[in-house]
């Protein structure tokens, strides 16, 4: 197995090409202005520690990208291919292991829009989502849906509550408590304003109004930003997520928004 994972490893890095999967500053599209973005840690998916799911499920998404799907899926979410995902065609039947029939239980976090939200009918949707549900397609596998707080992943993993951690999630390569595919999308956190609002560049925040969800890593990042953080005159972590954002901006109820780069792409494609 120790073998397995460490080829599969080297097969399947999980990448952005930043050039590509980042909004450029002072971009203006939709009635929105990108201003800046400020570090953030990448999606990533996490597995209980030396679980055989961790390589069936990275083979898989090996698979994906060989066939097209990763790309397509990410052009559908977010107008551009945002992964850099390595694709190998043979990927699962060089695991030389039987894959057994599943079901395969997703602790989701479904505030992480568009990664992974519940829309009004109560379905679930989002790139993660999506992505899933191919890799439990080729797999043969039946797929469901766990609700769960990134934070408690530590705790939902062992329990056997989940299968894995995965929808708009980040977790440490080397962590010591799951076994983790690796970055495979860049989260930069992205600062919105609108466009007919005069505000050109960062600089000009001083005083104003910031909204963002109440999701530990827009906080994060802007308590690491000490200057920007001096700069506003109120920083405000709202319930709901970039989609609430967005539609405070659009009221005019708050200046700027810090959300997610990939909802940055989403509204902005």
């Amino acid at each position: 197995m120790g073998k397995i994972r460490t080829y599969i490893a080297l097969l399947i890095i999980l990448t952005l090409c930043l050039s590509s999967g980042a909004c450029n500053s002072g971009e203006v599209v939709s009635g929105y202005r990108l201003l800046d973005g400020l570090p953030s840690e990448d999606f990533s998916i996490a597995f209980r520690k030396d679980d055989k799911l961790y390589d069936i499920v990275t083979a898989a998404l090996a698979v994906l990208a060989a066939e097209g799907t990763v790309s397509r899926l990410s052009e559908k979410w977010f107008g551009t291919d945002l992964c850099a995902l390595e694709g190998n065609e043979n990927a699962l039947n060089e695991l030389d292991m039987e894959i057994p029939q599943r079901i395969f239980i997703m602790g989701i976090d479904e505030n992480a829009f568009p990664m992974s939200f519940k829309e009004d009918s109560g379905d679930y949707s989002g790139f993660d989502v999506e992505l899933a549900r191919e890799v439990c397609r080729i797999l043969d596998w039946e797929l469901k849906f766990q609700p769960i707080s990134p934070a408690n992943a530590e705790v939902e993993l062992p329990s056997g509550n989940i299968d894995c951690a995965w929808g708009g999630m980040s977790f440490a390569p080397g962590s010591e408590s799951f076994s983790v595919i690796p970055s495979y999308m860049s989260n930069e956190q992205a600062l919105l304003v609108r466009a007919d609002s005069g505000i050109k560049r960062t600089g000009k925040l001083k005083g104003k109004t910031l909204y963002m969800p109440d999701r530990d890593a827009a906080a994060k990042a802007l308590e690491d930003n000490k200057d920007l953080m001096e700069d506003l005159g109120q920083a405000k972590r709202i319930s709901g997520d970039a989609r609430a954002c967005l539609e405070y901006l659009d009221k005019g109820l708050c200046d700027a928004i810090l959300i997610d780069g990939v909802a940055a792409k989403y509204f902005m494609k």
